[in-house]
């Protein structure tokens, strides 16, 4: 947030989401990422997801930065029918905003299968898995884990990234958010997690043809043409997300993306199982919250621990929300429901977040973890 009025603007669109404000840490993002101007469709250094990318036929948008799980080589996705043939790679050349200025060279597309081939796949029809190619970078200058975030739903400009702390699975019901260079960030709830049906899209030669999608999600947020390859996470709290797809597109207000499990598993084990390490460096620490009660009674006075793994030790951990400390345990007395927070930091200044609904309740049953105050 680079201000006051952007932080009354998120709280704007979670008083909408019928979240509690009291539920929610809005901070200010030192990540500020600008090029020649800070807009998803202007020249990006270093290139984040969320912004224009151009091959020779098409505008789309970057998805994610990758690894590779055996070489030095980086990469990011976008969508098969952003290359000049979806479902074979023709080496293309893939600029940053327009073709003219060039990050990277198609090097993955993989091949589209029948039911002789996947008795998943509809007989009489072509399929994949996901809309999504594999584009290898030529130019060092890009920031792994890290999605343009604009200050308002709608708008293409931006002054600051959101982290990529995790990968998801797309939930029934949940809400997930859209970055891309027509529409900038939408938001809207999955209806599907796994929809299976032709899309239609136009080739280089501006004709026509059909992809069977198998078990894609489908989501209630707004999309134009040129959002294609966009990433789709969920939820943004405090300047972190998770990736949970790779939209590929739809209707103005109901859209289609594939799940982060399908479009990794296509391109094969040249992509990395993270999208959120820098390369050479050790991943984020992850914390749980791994005793304690999630009822309680309001006389009781009760402790939780969390336990941290992974990322660069030492740690140090902070808890807020209906309780707040510091060290590894927190303790007290509840006078109200809800969220128990937890943030571990590692020596790399790399954090992540565990969350545990607390009910006070008169009938709250015994845990070793209270006594009676």
């Amino acid at each position: 947030m680079r201000k006051k009025e952007d932080i009354d603007v998120v709280m704007a669109e979670v008083e909408k989401l019928s979240v509690p404000s009291d539920a929610v840490i809005v901070e200010h993002d030192p990540n500020v990422m600008r090029g020649s101007t800070d807009s998803l469709r202007g020249t990006v250094r270093p290139v984040v997801g969320g912004v224009q990318i151009q091959s020779p036929y098409f505008t789309c948008t970057l998805g994610y930065n990758v690894d590779h799980s055996s070489s030095n080589y980086w990469y990011f996705v976008t969508n098969s029918h952003c290359t000049s043939q979806f479902g074979k790679s023709w080496g293309d050349d893939v600029g940053q905003p327009t073709s003219g200025s060039k990050i990277g060279d198609e090097v993955a597309d993989p091949d589209l299968f029948d039911h002789d081939d996947d008795d998943d796949c509809p007989p009489g029809v072509n399929c994949r898995r996901s809309d999504a190619a594999l584009i290898k970078y030529s130019t060092s200058d890009w920031k792994h884990g890290r999605v343009a975030w604009p200050g308002d739903t709608g708008t293409l400009v931006f002054s600051s990234t959101a982290e990529i702390t995790s990968d998801g699975t797309p939930v029934q019901g949940y809400w997930v958010f859209k970055v891309g260079r027509t529409t900038g960030l939408t938001y809207g709830q999955v209806t599907d997690v796994c929809w299976t049906g032709p899309v239609g899209y136009q080739d280089r030669f501006e004709q026509w043809y059909y992809v069977t999608l198998i078990c894609q999600a489908r989501a209630q947020y707004s999309q134009g043409l040129g959002d294609s390859g966009s990433p789709v996470v969920w939820p943004y709290y405090a300047g972190h997300v998770v990736a949970v797809g790779l939209h590929w597109g739809g209707s103005p207000d109901t859209a289609g993306f594939s799940p982060g499990a399908a479009w990794r598993d296509e391109l094969g084990e040249e992509v990395g199982a993270t999208l959120y390490t820098d390369y050479g460096h050790s991943p984020p620490p992850s914390v749980t919250i791994d005793d304690g009660p999630s009822i309680v009674h309001p006389d009781w006075y009760c402790t939780w621990h969390a336990s941290a793994s992974g990322g660069s030790p030492p740690y140090s951990y902070t808890w807020s929300g209906v309780l707040s400390g510091t060290g590894s345990t927190v303790g007290g007395i509840l006078s109200s429901s809800g969220d128990l927070r937890v943030t571990v930091e590692d020596d790399a200044e790399n954090t992540d977040t565990e969350y545990k609904y607390i009910t006070v309740s008169e009938s709250a049953p015994y845990h070793p973890n209270c006594a009676e105050k």
